[in-house]
């Protein structure tokens, strides 16, 4: 997705200054892309740009988000056209169909290879990090992230004498938090995505995943379903919280109308920042206790 992007003039790269080396390697495996492909690719994206003031990472947002909504390789089949689409995808849903015919249309399908097998290190050095960030979060929520989430859906019944009762049946999803190096993304810019059951934060080449927005997007994945499982004793309190959004609203700020997503989210910017509190005074005592160790000898 990202390729067929940067064929399409997508460029996050700042101005006066030289684009990354993965960015001209693939460019130089791209030089073979049919001109009147690469016009439809310009003409799609130009038309269906974000005014200002869009960031570049605001740009590419909807792409990725369709990048992760489409099927797997090699059909990477585009998704039906639904309200249950990840926000922007239906905007650019017709670039699913551009983005197949420029990775057919490569003279030479192993630079595909070449540059997907660049990111594999990258990949390999978030895991240190990665890990030690899930373990600092569930160690100060004294918690498991729960891994798999329940749908009650209504089947047909299969008693045939009576085949108009309603029947539920229930189903289970498992639940995965990805972190997706991406050597083409906006610097500096956590791209975070959630489809249906799978949390994707993709990320700049230089991410700290110790930030506070890399944490965040964990923090959501397991907050998300308790949400879920408390949803009763939330719905109870919804007079209050439709007044405390109905406030901030009139202040000026963009609040979601939903108060499970509202809920959410605050729960969420709570928990990291006293995880932020905690962190801070684990520091000091820490330092503290170092000052102190030689006036006790």
């Amino acid at each position: 997705m990202m390729a067929a992007l940067d064929a399409a003039g997508f460029d996050p790269t700042p101005a006066g200054k030289e684009p990354s080396a993965f960015r001209q390697l693939l460019r130089k495996d791209q030089l073979g892309l049919d001109s009147d492909l690469r016009t439809r690719l310009s003409a799609f994206y130009q038309r269906n740009k974000l005014p200002a003031p869009a960031t570049t990472a605001d740009q590419a947002a909807r792409y990725v988000s369709l990048a992760y909504a489409m099927g797997e390789p090699p059909l990477l089949d585009a998704p039906d056209r639904s309200d249950d689409l990840p926000g922007g995808v239906l905007e650019v849903l017709d670039f699913a169909p551009l983005m197949r015919s420029s990775i057919a249309s490569q003279e030479s399908p192993s630079a595909w290879c070449h540059t997907c097998a660049l990111t594999s290190p990258k990949g390999d050095r978030l895991k240190q990090p990665a890990g030690e960030m899930v373990r600092a979060v569930l160690s100060y929520l004294h918690t498991r992230p729960i891994l798999v989430s329940t749908e009650r859906v209504r089947v047909k019944s299969p008693d045939k004498k009576h085949s108009s009762a309603i029947v539920y049946s229930t189903r289970e999803h498992e639940r995965r938090f990805y972190i997706v190096p991406d050597l083409m993304a906006a610097p500096g810019t956590i791209n975070f995505r959630v489809i249906t059951d799978d949390y994707y934060a993709i990320v700049p080449e230089t991410t700290d995943l110790t930030s506070s927005e890399m944490r965040r997007g964990y923090m959501q994945f397991v907050i998300d379903p308790l949400v879920l499982k408390f949803n009763k004793e939330i719905a109870a309190q919804r007079g209050q919280i439709k007044q405390l959004i109905d406030s901030r609203t009139a202040e000026g700020a963009t609040v979601s109308p939903d108060v499970f997503v509202v809920v959410g989210r605050s729960l969420v910017a709570a928990t990291d920042a006293r995880f932020e509190e905690a962190t801070r005074l684990a520091a000091v005592t820490t330092l503290q206790r170092r000052r102190l160790e030689p006036s006790q000898r």
